[in-house]
């Protein structure tokens, strides 16, 4: 069964032969996974059940010095302090 086919079984309220997955890292734990794998690709090698569009920051603003805005107007510093 292809990976579709078992979206499209729990879909129809059927029991798959098994849980589908869907992965997302972090920006940091995501270039550590494509290094270990020695890949630009990490969707070739975590074969994700789920297809993800647009921005995987989701409606975030980038408003400088490494800072983001979300939609609800936090403001997240994205950089490591120390």
């Amino acid at each position: 069964m292809t990976k579709r086919g078992i979206i499209k079984t729990v879909l129809d309220g059927k029991k798959p032969p098994y849980t589908p997955w869907s992965f997302e890292f972090t920006k940091e734990a995501l270039e550590k996974l494509k290094k270990h794998y020695n890949t630009k690709e990490i969707d070739n090698v975590l074969h994700n059940h789920f297809l993800g569009l647009g921005s995987s920051m989701g409606f975030f603003k980038d408003i400088g010095n490494d800072c983001y805005q979300d939609i609800f107007g936090v403001v997240w510093l994205r950089r490591l302090l120390g």
